[in-house]
């Protein structure tokens, strides 16, 4: 018996990871936003993004990129997610307050908390609205 339990529990481990880093949670998704950020990977910050908010089409068409630029982030950038609690959920919506922690090339950074709405777009969390 002990030698079926154990592929069993490596299944239940793998998914779990795979779950969590493809945004099938609240938290991962969050933290898979903010990965992007720090990657300035624009495929995965719109990965995120619910289609029916207002902020889709401004990921679409690189208006947030363009502010990586403007801010004159082209170097390196560090986001820590110091907190985040999710403050409510329902089966099809969710608030987080998360505090991150942002730091560039050259000692430039920040600390902000803000609040942050997702909902489900079929099975998978996505932020639809942010609040600071």
């Amino acid at each position: 018996m002990r030698f079926k339990a154990i592929p069993l529990i490596a299944v239940l481990v793998v998914s779990s990871i795979l779950l969590v880093s493809c945004g099938g949670t609240v938290e991962g998704t969050i933290r898979k936003y903010f990965s992007g950020c720090e990657n300035m990977d624009m495929g995965i910050i719109r990965s995120t993004i619910h289609p029916d908010s207002s902020m889709y089409e401004r990921y679409s068409n690189n208006e947030f990129n363009d502010l990586f630029v403007q801010g004159g982030v082209t170097g390196e950038i560090e986001v820590t997610v110091d907190e985040l609690n999710v403050t409510e959920q329902t089966d099809d919506s969710a608030m987080v307050t998360v505090k991150t922690t942002t730091s560039m090339v050259g000692g430039m950074g920040s600390t902000i908390t803000q609040t942050i709405e997702l909902r489900k777009h079929g099975n998978q969390w996505l932020i639809y609205d942010f609040s600071a």
